[in-house]
Order: C-alpha cells, then sequence, then structure tokens
C-alpha cells in the first residue's frame, strides 16, 4: 500500500470510529438526560403559567412554607399529650415526606415518652430556613428540648437564592433568604430577592436571574457539561463522572440532592463556615430561651448505605460531629441510629422509599430516646391524654 493510500486509510479509520462513537454518545445521552446536570440557562427561567401554584405556599422570610391549620403550623399530631418535650426543625426528612402523620419519627418519639414532639420541617428548606423558622414559632411555643436536623446536603441549600440555579427540575422554583459571613466572620442575612407575590413574574426574566445570582454558589459554578454537539466531549468533564460514581445502583439525582459531584467541594469551601455560624447562632438563641438545643443529622439512603458497608459516616458528617463536639454541642447522629439496626442491603433498603419509611422513622425515633436517656433528656412516660 502506497504511504498517501496508507494515510488516507487511517484518516478514513479515524474518522468512522470517531463518528461512531460520536453517534453511540448521543443516542447515550438523549437516552440518560434526565439522570445527570447540564448547564443550560433556559432551564433556570420559570414559567409563568405556574406562578398562580406558586402564590399560596410563598412567604418573603423563609421563601415559602407549610400551610397547615395547626396550632403553631406544625404538622398534625395524631395524638396529643399533656406536656410538650421538643420542636424540631428541617427539610422534608424532619417533615417526613411519603408517610403518614403517624409514621414520622417525632410521632414514634412521642409515643416513647408521652409527650408532644413538634414537626415543623418543610420539603426543600435549608439548614438557615429551618433557623429562621425557628426564630419565627420560638416566640409562641417553647419546649424544653429544640433540634435542628439536617442532612449533609442541605449546605447545598444554605448558599443557594433561587432553588432552580440548585436544581433546575425543582417541584418548588422559588426564592428565598440566604446567609453569608460579613468581614468579620458574622452572619449576615440576604433578604429574600423576591418582595412580594406578585413579583414572582420577574424569574421569567434573565436580567433580573442575572442579578440575583450573584449571591448564590450554584449560579457561579458553571463547570458543569452542555448538552449539545459534540456529546463525547461530556465523557472528559469532572463532573459528568462524579455523578457518575454517586449514581452507581439505584441512587437519583433529584431534589433531595441534586448536586452530589458537589458535596466534597461545597464542603472545603467558605460555605461551610456559614453552616456553622448557623449552628453556633441558633444554639445560642436556644440556650438563651432556657432551653436544651440539639443538632441532628439525618441520613439520606446514600448515607445509610454508606454506613452500613463502611462502618463509619462520610467526611462531612464526620466533620458536622467533631465541630458539634469541639464545641459542646449535643449532636444526634441519626445515621448511625439507623444503620446499626441493619443486617443486610435489603434492611437498608427497606428503611427508604425515597424518603424515609415507617419501619426507618420508627427506628430513628428509638434511637433518638435513647439519646436523650442517655443525656439525661427522656422524661418518664405518662399517660396518654388528648384535648
Amino acid at each position: 500500500m502506497k504511504p498517501i493510500k496508507k494515510i488516507s486509510f487511517y484518516i478514513f479509520m479515524f474518522v468512522l470510529i470517531l463518528g461512531t462513537a460520536e453517534i453511540c454518545a448521543n443516542i447515550f445521552f438523549h437516552y440518560t438526560k434526565d439522570r445527570f446536570t447540564f448547564h443550560d440557562f433556559s432551564d433556570y427561567l420559570l414559567d409563568p403559567e405556574i406562578i398562580p401554584n406558586l402564590k399560596n405556599g410563598w412567604d418573603f422570610d423563609l421563601g415559602w412554607t407549610n400551610t397547615y391549620k395547626t396550632e403553631y403550623g406544625e404538622r398534625p399530631r395524631p395524638v396529643i399529650y399533656k406536656e410538650n418535650l421538643m420542636s424540631t426543625f428541617g427539610d422534608s426528612f424532619t417533615h417526613c415526606d411519603q408517610v403518614n402523620h403517624d409514621e414520622t419519627w417525632q410521632t414514634y418519639l412521642s409515643e416513647r415518652v408521652g409527650e408532644n414532639v413538634f414537626n415543623f420541617g418543610v420539603g426543600g428548606y435549608g439548614t438557615g430556613q429551618a433557623y429562621l423558622r425557628y426564630k419565627r414559632i420560638s416566640p409562641k411555643i417553647k419546649t424544653p428540648i429544640v433540634t435542628l436536623a439536617l442532612l449533609e446536603e442541605n449546605l447545598s441549600r444554605v448558599a443557594n437564592v433561587y432553588r432552580k440555579f440548585y436544581f433546575p427540575k425543582t417541584g418548588g422554583p422559588l426564592t428565598k433568604p440566604r446567609f453569608t459571613l460579613d468581614e468579620k466572620g458574622r452572619l449576615k442575612l440576604l433578604a429574600n430577592p423576591i418582595k412580594n407575590p406578585d413579583e414572582l413574574i420577574k424569574l421569567s426574566r434573565q436580567s433580573f436571574l442575572d442579578k440575583i445570582g450573584k449571591n448564590d454558589f450554584w449560579y457561579n459554578q458553571k463547570d458543569y457539561p452542555i448538552f449539545s454537539f459534540p456529546f463525547l466531549k461530556i465523557f472528559f468533564n469532572k463532573r459528568f463522572w462524579l455523578e457518575v460514581k454517586y449514581i452507581k445502583g439505584d441512587n437519583r439525582i433529584d431534589d433531595m440532592v441534586a448536586r452530589p459531584a458537589y458535596l466534597k467541594d461545597i464542603w472545603s469551601s467558605p460555605e461551610a463556615d456559614v453552616m456553622f455560624a448557623i449552628f453556633d447562632a441558633f444554639v445560642k438563641d436556644v440556650r438563651d430561651s432556657g432551653a436544651t438545643p440539639i443538632i441532628m443529622i439525618i441520613p439520606t439512603k446514600y448515607d445509610a448505605v454508606n454506613y452500613f458497608t463502611n462502618k463509619q459516616n462520610q467526611h462531612n458528617i464526620r466533620k458536622i460531629i467533631a465541630y458539634c463536639k469541639k464545641k459542646n454541642y449535643l449532636v444526634f447522629d441519626a445515621v448511625k441510629g439507623l444503620a446499626r439496626n441493619a443486617k443486610s442491603m435489603d434492611d437498608v433498603k427497606s428503611y427508604y422509599r425515597g424518603h424515609v419509611s415507617p419501619l426507618g422513622n420508627k427506628l430513628i425515633g428509638q434511637a433518638f430516646f435513647e439519646f436523650l436517656a442517655q443525656n439525661g433528656l427522656a422524661p418518664t412516660k405518662k399517660a396518654i391524654t388528648s384535648r
């Protein structure tokens, strides 16, 4: 074969292989697009047609909130006791999504102690919002114990202003206030950029999103792959492979854990200092009120699987626990409290149905009771009395 023909043959084969690979990549990513995160600004724009549905839960001070018609706005309790023990604040894992009112870990804990455990969890909340809700509720109801519950992932929400910047497919595309630190390292609250429900239409305008994005960690993370030709380039993106590592098995990228590829980076960023400053403010406020504060770490399925497999928590959860212990804060590790019961991976899976299952909540309630007893905080069980 003459040199020119030989070179032409190699070029042809290279182009053929590359073209075939690109076609395969195109098909693969069109089929799996919903499983990965891609950068596309148009995903941030709010559809004006859904605004009427968003107005009901909108809240300037918190971003959004539940609308339960109960005495304090808490999740309904199946049994009302004479005495109050605890108020709990956090996200959907505190609210206990996907189970009935009598299947939350607060209900199981109430049954164990014979006193009221109030559930003020709200889906989609970051720890800053949970703290702000505590500030709103605390003048209305006093409980001997107040718990601020969080997931490892919740730091991602602390750093967020507009939910779509964090998870474009979110079912709650609203803005919220967020905490930062001032030049002296003190907590500084940035108000909700939407002042009233009629301003929600601004979220459909790029100029407004550019403006509020300056204070949003996720708006400024643009190193995710772009869903476009050539699709082969996506395989060379670091975030893509970190997401592949996370979703292997049956983990999903969704509203619960929207940016797994950044969990390591964000906990090594200054945003972690904001989270710890929220802890400090919460503990001080609760102690000043005469109550006992508890920081609670709730496990996602990914956390429970990791603990069962490795017999220890992930690095970021260990970091949270270490900070609390250093500051002499009571910290309840529900990851360990739940995963310790598993004898097999099937057991771990039975503790979840997306959020924690009724069985998982029962085990968390039992573990929390043991934690309270170990710290001299568990009351003697009283008779059930309705009112």
